[in-house]
């Protein structure tokens, strides 16, 4: 990347609406519809709400939603926002087009974030009473968007279980405006594709063109299967030459924590000592090193205490390692990027077989996965939210043949 393609900082849409709008299941099918778009925009949706939910609740079955919404959901601090500025600008110095899913409530918290953006979604449901709709509906949005200096990109009506989804207006001169079926936003439904397709048309004009960081890119222009784990997607052979002639991995990309996973094991299968990172364009760094050596010292895990919960749960799959974020924020400290050396493990009786849950960052599955690995676990897979189960990425000494096997398995 040039220095001055890295300057520039990419456009910032943020996607903003009363609560129970449908903002985020929008802005996953929105996501979707980007990452498959031919032309490979690079694009990351930073989540402006203490809520670690994400692409995780969004792949669990409707009736385990509301209460996982409950325990993933963290608090408005001053912390919380500074930190989602700060992923703001991270994603924007390091990327082509950025999103946010900004939260429900218009709050004086909100300037703060709609500052660090460019243009403005709105995606409001129709509240019950007018007194509610001027103070918190779509008008009480749109002034707050475009009172911060955004541009209106669309103005989108959220329906449920009633009228038709839509675009209702598309003049290239005017915001896109549309309608949204909001319950028919599950994975596979198509009710509301013409709109996403109208939007994505118009995303893709404000995207800003340039040379992304180089990584082993893991996108696929479809969906990761299991079966990819025989040859992770034909990207075996290059990640195998760069772990045995450069001793150094890098890895990025939208796919599934299991295939970041079985890529960092693949290539620790070809040299123990490859240094691995992952891109994450939220941080100024835009990488995140996994340690090649952990710390058995509790006494050194300072932090982890008050960041994380790891607890040992037995499941009909095997023992689980499940991670929780603990803070107010259900946010992690970018200071855990410097710690995962001492990342805390329970004390337990080393498992032949275990795999790693949690609506955490990959780095940490990661982080989690190297250090079973070096403590001599056997078997180690990781949750996948849309399988709805574990997929096992590592068997000792098995290589290449025994990601066949898991695979077939």
């Amino acid at each position: 990347m040039t220095s001055s393609s890295q300057d520039t900082l990419a456009p910032c849409v943020v996607v903003a609406g009363p609560a129970h709008s449908g903002k985020s299941t929008f802005l996953h099918q929105l996501d979707q519809a980007l990452q498959t778009h031919g032309s490979r925009p690079e694009v990351y949706i930073v989540k402006g709400s203490p809520d670690a939910t994400g692409r995780w609740l969004y792949h669990m079955p409707p009736e385990q939603r509301s209460a996982l919404e409950r325990q993933l959901k963290g608090v408005w601090t001053p912390e919380a926002v500074e930190m989602i500025c700060l992923w703001i600008l991270g994603a924007r110095r390091h990327l082509e087009l950025v999103l946010v899913d900004l939260g429900g409530k218009l709050g004086p918290l909100n300037p703060m974030i709609l500052g660090c953006c460019t243009h403005y979604i709105l995606l409001a449901r129709k509240l019950e009473t007018q007194e509610q709709e001027q103070r918190e509906g779509m008008s009480a949005w749109d002034s707050a968007c475009s009172g911060a200096g955004l541009v209106p990109v669309a103005r989108i009506r959220s329906l449920w279980k009633d009228g038709q989804a839509g675009v209702t207006q598309n003049e290239s001169s005017q915001p896109l405006e549309a309608t949204y079926r909001a319950d028919a936003a599950v994975p596979g439904n198509t009710t509301n594709d013409a709109v996403i397709a109208a939007v994505v048309e118009r995303l893709l004009k404000l995207r800003l063109q340039r040379t992304v960081a180089a990584y082993l890119n893991l996108r696929l222009e479809r969906d990761w299967g299991t079966g990819d784990l025989v040859d992770l997607a034909g990207l075996l052979p290059r990640l195998q030459q760069q772990a045995g002639e450069d001793g150094r991995v890098r890895l990025g990309g939208r796919a599934p924590i299991w295939a970041y996973a079985a890529a960092m094991h693949r290539a620790l299968d070809v040299n123990p000592d490859a240094v691995i990172e992952v891109f994450e364009p939220k941080l100024p760094s835009g990488f995140v090193r996994i340690p090649d050596a952990f710390s058995s010292q509790t006494n050194f895990a300072s932090g982890w205490d008050d960041w994380l919960e790891v607890c040992l749960c037995t499941s009909r799959w095997g023992p689980k390692l499940e991670l929780k974020t603990i803070t107010p924020e259900r946010m992690l400290p970018v200071s855990a990027t410097f710690l995962l050396g001492a990342v805390p493990l329970p004390e337990f009786e080393r498992p032949e077989s275990i795999f790693v849950s949690g609506a955490v960052p990959i780095w940490l599955h990661l982080a989690y996965s190297r250090r079973l690995r070096q403590w001599g676990v056997k078997e180690i897979g990781h949750w996948d939210g849309r399988l709805q189960q574990p997929v096992f990425i590592y068997r000792e000494g098995a290589g290449k043949a025994g990601a066949a096997g898991l695979a077939a398995g």
